[in-house]
């Protein structure tokens, strides 16, 4: 049975089909994961291979395939045989905001099948030492007393963090400049300004 909801900040794995013989596995099972080695998907995506080669009795290897927020991992899920030999690992900005900023040569919702959702991953909001707010509602208020726009700092367009950002920001009266860093490149901004339903 397919479902269509996606649970925000939530990793789960997804089989692009599952192979119902009795026999499974004969072979390797790849685990793809969407970002680079070192990173909370991929230490989740490795811990999750050796628990899954434990109880099938065969190996499970991680592929690491990144770039485009994600979906190109997805991308090979999806378009790999429908055997249940490739398998995938992600969360919100791979299976749910890639598809709302950007044209994907797949469809998440009925392309892939949901196994299972094994971590949670909490947002945080950190700064540096010498801005003079002890929780949130002081540096919601430190910022809003600011002439120029609070700078947050994200993973980039498509990511949670950059989602955050641009939609919560403004609604607590904040003017937030979202900054990223793209390789090769100076850093790229965008600047999101109070929204009419803000809560002063």
């Amino acid at each position: 049975m397919k479902t269509r909801r996606f649970l925000p900040w939530i990793a789960g794995l997804a089989f692009a089909a599952c192979a119902g013989a009795q026999s499974f596995p004969t072979r390797t099972v790849t685990l793809v994961s969407p970002f680079p080695p070192g990173g909370s998907t991929d230490a989740i995506a490795r811990i999750m291979a050796q628990r899954m080669g434990t109880s099938l009795g065969q190996t499970v290897v991680v592929e690491n395939v990144t770039g485009a927020g994600g979906s190109i991992a997805v991308g090979k899920v999806v378009h790999s045989a429908p055997d249940g030999y490739t398998v995938g690992i992600g969360h919100l900005g791979t299976h749910v905001i890639t598809g709302a900023v950007q044209e994907l040569q797949y469809n998440a919702l009925t392309d892939l099948d949901p196994v299972g959702m094994v971590a949670s991953n909490p947002q945080i909001i950190v700064s540096k030492n010498d801005v003079p707010a002890k929780t949130l509602q002081d540096f919601v208020a430190w910022a809003k007393g600011k002439a120029a726009p609070v700078t947050s700092g994200t993973g980039g367009p498509g990511t949670g963090t950059f989602f955050i950002t641009r939609r919560i920001m403004p609604r607590f009266c904040m003017s937030a400049r979202t900054a990223w860093a793209t390789p090769g490149y100076w850093t790229l901004t965008a600047t999101s300004r109070p929204s009419g339903t803000c809560a002063r």
